[in-house]
């Protein structure tokens, strides 16, 4: 059996929001999303935590930017940023390799849902987190993620 920890050891259980939010990897993540989104003629505003991505006039949706060093096996992210129930929200997750962008991932918030032992998606009530074991970014399965391929199907 896989051990919470494996995948939530970097990450202890925090009632701050903003301190996850505040990590350095996640401000660069943050940054990194919105200029990528802007260099892609995706039209993005500041929605609270979340910034709101449309393009020629459709609403996307809002989406949620992490950042993923890839020597980590996994990135942790409080359940409390992830309503599972919202069609429309968008996890991102941005992956450093070296402190540069090496790819950014999207994945719909109703996909944590499905966590399992051979699932990329983890959840530990323990620590009341969600995770996505993304392992160097290099895995097939992910390529449907990347962020050219799943924001082109929403905006067909």
């Amino acid at each position: 059996m896989i051990i919470d920890s494996e995948y939530f050891d970097n990450v202890k259980a925090d009632d701050s929001l903003h301190s996850f939010i505040d990590l350095p990897i996640n401000q660069k993540a943050r940054n990194d999303f919105k200029f990528l989104c802007n260099s892609s003629n995706f039209l993005v505003k500041n929605n609270v935590n979340n910034y709101a991505v449309s393009k020629d006039g459709k609403m996307i949706g809002d989406f949620f930017p992490v950042g993923y060093d890839v020597k980590n096996k996994s990135v942790a992210i409080p359940e409390k940023y992830i309503e599972t129930e919202k069609e429309n929200l968008f996890i991102s997750v941005v992956c450093y390799d070296n402190n540069e962008v090496k790819d950014v991932f999207v994945f719909k918030s109703q996909e944590f849902k499905h966590t399992g032992l051979f699932s990329m998606f983890k959840y530990s009530p323990k620590v009341k987190q969600y995770a996505v074991v993304l392992g160097d970014g290099e895995n097939k399965k992910l390529k449907q993620s990347s962020f050219g391929v799943a924001l082109s199907e929403f905006t067909k």
